[in-house]
């Protein structure tokens, strides 16, 4: 599966290769403590694999019409973030990792993606004035 419309694209994967160097930094919290290292990985995972298939649901919305894209984004919406929860609560269950880092880790991509939106408002200011 792969995005087509390449301005979306190369948003997506400079998104998703700034998540992977928080990942990279990460490690060093596994000499610290594997169980947190670990729920922020997964959490990461989880939330890079959800943001881009909300970018991959979106730029099929944009042949739709206006209703159609609605009840699509509704689906999608919905159907992603139960998948979400479910994959989370096997995670809890099945691993003992620590929960805070395991949702660090999922808005991790929700942090990621203001700090990427500031920076770039900022930058977009500073060659404007």
């Amino acid at each position: 599966m792969k995005i087509e419309n390449k301005f979306l694209r190369n948003y997506v994967y400079r998104i998703l290769k700034l998540l992977f160097l928080t990942n990279v930094i990460c490690i060093l919290l596994f000499w610290k403590s594997f169980y947190v290292w670990l729920g922020f990985l997964l959490g990461s995972v989880a939330g890079s694999l959800n943001f881009y298939f909300q970018a991959k649901g979106t730029e099929k919305d944009i042949e739709f019409t206006p209703k159609q894209a609605k009840l699509n984004v509704f689906k999608n919406f919905y159907m992603r973030y139960l998948i979400l929860f479910v994959v989370l609560i096997l995670i809890v269950k099945l691993i003992p990792v620590n929960l805070i880092s395991l949702l660090v880790g999922v808005v991790s991509v929700q942090i990621i993606l203001l700090a990427h939106g500031l920076i770039s408002g900022y930058r977009k200011k500073i060659l404007h004035d």
